[in-house]
């Protein structure tokens, strides 16, 4: 534990791990544990740290019960019960993933966490403050740059090494953007006096016998398992990009080698692949950023399989930077000219030329009859790629600078006669509808009709509103159960857009009202009667004499005027709504306001007569007490009672 090198204190001090826990010696291994999460923390491997931590925490409860085991930390002394101290440990944990930028993992603690929360213990601000944490993981997620570590295998031959690394394979997780030369001078400040071995290949065992100290390192490739949920998905990349380097227990590398004579125009036809895939002990990242190889296995992979493995590739990496780029449209496009002009181009790289000439003749077919549906295979591959270039070069087109409008415009011959060759030869393949993304998130169809639909409130109130498609239940509906329910989301709204809302109804589900009806034109009013044929027939004395100063008859808007969507009376009146015809029940008005006194005081009443003008009678009006007031004939409202001496 006093070693200078604290890589290789980690490695002995997970050994004592095991064994304590193989013998049951809980205390110890907890102690140990600890000390395992502090030289993470030393080294700011903090996704290490957050595992460690993470085994003390599976070994508690969520319960009441007492802590037996020793704790560690500042405020173990105040975390007297197992459910205190794994919440605890939720939290560091929590904190550790996020510093290491393993977003993903920090959820599902989170969601256990708010499980705690809000069905056992009942902490809804402790449930409010963990669901916005989780929730800005994954806005992290989508918008902060993470890259992929690289992988390395590292042996360790010959007999001057240490025992837990003498001929012995482990697999390395790099740090961020670290390059494979820096990983190596790493590597082999330990051991001045060892050698590089130059060769990827295993070793002959007079090297692993030797007393000397010999290193072997190259980079390997994680071998990502196939994950269900994802297939025949749309994902954003951030979201795939992540489960192709973590939590990875098998390796891959690719060696190239030759077998038979050596073609020199094509070396594409006797290429084989030796795959060497290596097992590890543990997934990574885990408590380690290094795990010992417990298995190798190796296969042969033939040419033509080689040339279908690389096809696609490609084309899942033409596919990549389409999507990169219709979701962030901001992306520059070099990365997308140099790898659009390596296909279609075939002064370039060859192109897949290469293949047609290696596997595609007459010979070959008669030589190696079972490859005929992995020839099909590629055949199919080439084909599909075809869309995707035209994708690629439409969006190219559309973002290349002026000054490389002649680059584009050769690119753009060379795939047209690229195009008509493997069309004609290959058939011609459409892709599926790709879906825009706006940060990330593909926009479906139902939601871009959706947003759309509220843009019929500014159109004309004549007009009838579009035809909702994305919801084939509203026709099931009769009308009058559509217009009461309409009806209840109206009272619920504010006062514009009730008044947009009803105005547009009637203007669609009833004819125009006739001439002679009046409207309700002051949102003073909270309750109107209407009584059929005798709100017909009000006297214009009435309708002049009884109307409040801020609606009178010179003011008030005629019926035809408001036909229109946006009437010019909205600017000063905000409760108006046309009365459907026939309707004879009680209207509210959106924003209900308290209703008229009983009584005008004489002021007001003064104030009215020097505005309104005089009786054709030449009879004056007065206002008595309650006894001299009569009760107009119905329907006018019951605001206002107004008697003639």
């Amino acid at each position: 534990m006093n070693d200078e090198n604290k890589t290789y204190s980690m490695s002995c001090t997970v050994n004592l791990l095991n064994f304590y826990k193989e013998i049951d010696r809980r205390a110890m291994y907890i102690r140990y544990l600890y000390k395992l999460k502090d030289l993470h923390v030393s080294y700011e491997n903090y996704t290490e740290a957050a595992y460690t931590l993470l085994l003390h925490a599976r070994l508690l409860k969520w319960s009441d019960e007492p802590n037996t085991a020793p704790m560690q930390g500042a405020h173990s002394q105040s975390l007297h019960t197992q459910r205190q101290l794994k919440e605890a440990l939720y939290n560091q944990i929590i904190h550790y993933f996020d510093q290491g930028k393993m977003w993903e993992e920090a959820i599902h603690i989170c969601k256990e966490l708010a499980e705690q929360y809000e069905s056992e213990v009942f902490e809804y601000e402790m449930l409010s403050d963990i669901l916005q944490r989780q929730a800005r993981f994954y806005e992290n997620i989508l918008q902060v740059l993470r890259p992929n570590p690289d992988y390395f295998a590292v042996g360790y031959y010959g007999q001057g090494f240490p025992p837990f690394l003498r001929n012995k394979q482990f697999i390395y997780r790099g740090k961020e953007y670290e390059r494979r030369e820096d990983f190596e001078m790493r590597l082999l400040t330990p051991f001045p006096s060892a050698e590089k071995l130059p060769s990827t290949a295993p070793p002959e065992p007079a090297v692993a016998d030797s007393p000397g100290q010999y290193i072997q390192c190259f980079t390997v490739q994680p071998a990502e398992e196939p994950r269900d949920r994802f297939k025949g998905r749309n994902v954003p990349e951030q979201i795939v990009n992540f489960y192709k380097a973590n939590n990875i227990q098998q390796f891959s590398y690719s060696r190239p080698f030759r077998k038979g004579p050596k073609d020199p125009d094509n070396e594409f036809a006797t290429m084989w692949i030796e795959r060497t895939t290596f097992l590890t002990a543990y997934p990574l990242p885990g408590i380690l950023r290094w795990f010992v190889v417990t298995a190798t296995a190796t296969t042969i992979i033939s040419p033509l399989e080689n040339a279908i493995e690389t096809m696609q590739k490609t084309n899942e990496k033409i596919l990549c930077e389409i999507q990169r780029h219709r979701g962030e449209p901001g992306l520059p496009v070099n990365p997308l000219s140099m790898l659009l002009n390596g296909i279609v181009d075939p002064a370039v790289m060859g192109g897949f030329a290469k293949y047609e000439t290696a596997f595609f003749h007459e010979a070959y077919m008669l030589e190696h009859p079972e490859d005929q549906a992995r020839i099909e295979r590629l055949k199919d591959l080439i084909a599909w790629q075809i869309p995707l270039l035209a994708e690629g070069i439409r969006i190219h087109g559309k973002k290349v600078p002026e000054d490389l409008r002649p680059f584009h415009e050769r690119m753009e011959q060379c795939f047209l006669q690229l195009r008509t060759k493997v069309e004609s030869q290959y058939g011609q393949r459409a892709l599926p509808f790709l879906e825009e993304r706006r940060g990330g998130r593909p926009c479906s169809r139902a939601w871009g009709l959706e947003t759309e639909q509220p843009s019929c409130l500014h159109q004309d109130s004549l007009a009838p509103p579009p035809a909702r498609k994305s919801v084939p239940c509203a026709s099931e509906h009769p009308p009058e159960a559509e217009e009461r329910k309409s009806e209840r989301r109206e009272n619920r709204s504010s006062t514009f857009f009730g008044y947009r809302r009803q105005e547009h109804r009637q203007s669609v589900s009833e004819p125009p009202e006739p001439k002679e009806e009046k409207w309700r034109l002051s949102r003073n009013m909270s309750e109107s009667v209407l009584g059929g044929a005798e709100a017909k027939q009000l006297p214009t004395e009435r309708d002049a004499s009884h109307a409040p100063p801020s609606a009178t008859g010179a003011d008030a808007p005629s019926p035809s005027s408001r036909a229109g969507a946006d009437p010019p009376y909205l600017t000063y009146i905000e409760g108006a709504a046309g009365l459907p015809r026939g309707f004879t029940g009680r209207v509210k008005s959106a924003s209900k306001a308290a209703p008229l006194p009983r009584k005008i005081s004489s002021s007001v009443y003064e104030t009215f007569l020097e505005q309104s003008p005089v009786p054709s009678s030449g009879k004056q009006l007065t206002v008595d007490g309650s006894k001299a007031l009569k009760s107009p004939p119905p329907p006018p409202p019951k605001a206002k009672r107004l008697v003639q001496p």
